[in-house]
């Protein structure tokens, strides 16, 4: 009982007008939108941005998966190591 009350008091306190917006703002402000069709956004607005990055994601599977001009890895030479080093540091003292 003490933790949905707690979580209540939490959650009324996290929603609370007082710390989200100046004290001429609510809620119900947001909601209203003018005569001219102009409002502000709303949580669903975001869905639309989905299917964009959606696509983006697919045309960029695509291209890596198919395209010969995609990067590879390197070569495994170039990985650097403490004997590649050594290596490369002899050869250049002969």
């Amino acid at each position: 009982m003490a933790v949905s009350a707690a979580a209540a008091w939490l959650w009324s306190g996290l929603w609370n007008e007082r710390f989200w917006f100046p004290s001429n703002v609510t809620w119900a402000d947001l909601e209203r939108e003018t005569p001219e069709g102009e409002g502000y956004p709303h949580a669903s607005h975001i869905l639309a941005a989905l299917p964009l990055a959606a696509g983006i994601f697919i045309l960029r599977h695509l291209f890596e998966s198919h395209s010969p001009f995609a990067p590879s890895p390197p070569p495994a030479c170039i990985y650097t190591s403490r004997t590649l080093i050594l290596h490369l540091l002899h050869n250049k003292a002969s």
